[in-house]
């Protein structure tokens, strides 16, 4: 039979020199010899995705990796732009996790439009202003980031409705802005700054 090359999410084309390693004897992965695997492709991973931070390998379906972020950075909405199956079954695994999963759905195979997207981060604003305890914020403020000073409290909220209080500056949030924001919220102070990056990482 000839060799087909595969070009489709999975599964994936194999290599030569991966067929090959596929016929070694297997380890214990409790052994020292997986130890010594993770340890060497751990550097090789984060060179990758360039990152410093610890690359995770699940070794459950793509659902596990799904359920894990979800549980993990969402904290209780989720947006899902869904164009075909894969992101679909985001969909389905955030309202299976509990979450107020929220879909932008367009017909398999077409594109998210950015005005679709605009729409969105049209309801999120940073608001700056006076000192001021977050839950003394209007009811339908939900807050997704906050800082403050002695004398100025900034926020990063969600809502719906126009901003009526004259003491708060209000600026507009780009698309990194609120995934950051997102983020921030669901990573519960660690100690890493993420606003401080160009990219995600």
């Amino acid at each position: 039979m000839a060799h087909v090359k595969l070009h489709i999410p999975g599964p994936v084309e194999v290599s030569e020199k991966t067929f090959r390693a596929f016929c070694s004897p297997m380890i214990g992965h409790r052994g020292q010899g997986f130890k010594d695997l993770y340890a060497k492709i751990q550097p090789q991973l984060q060179q990758l995705l360039y990152t410093k931070r610890p690359v995770y390998i699940s070794t459950s379906s793509a659902w596990g990796v799904m359920e894990g972020a979800i549980r993990n950075l969402v904290a209780k909405k989720v947006l899902n732009c869904m164009c075909g199956a894969f992101s679909d079954k985001w969909f389905d695994v955030s309202k299976r996790c509990g979450k107020q999963a929220q879909a932008l759905q367009v017909p398999w195979g077409s594109p998210i439009r950015a005005a679709e997207v605009d729409k969105l981060l049209a309801t999120h604003r940073r608001l700056t202003g006076p000192r001021r305890d977050p839950t003394a914020l209007p009811a339908d403020h939900e807050v997704l980031e906050e800082s403050h000073t002695d004398v100025q409290s900034t926020f990063v909220v969600r809502c719906d409705g126009p901003i009526l209080d004259p003491a708060w500056t209000v600026e507009e949030l780009s698309l990194e802005d609120l995934v950051l924001a997102y983020m921030s919220r669901a990573r519960s102070g660690a100690s890493a700054d993420l606003r401080r990056l160009s990219v995600l990482r």
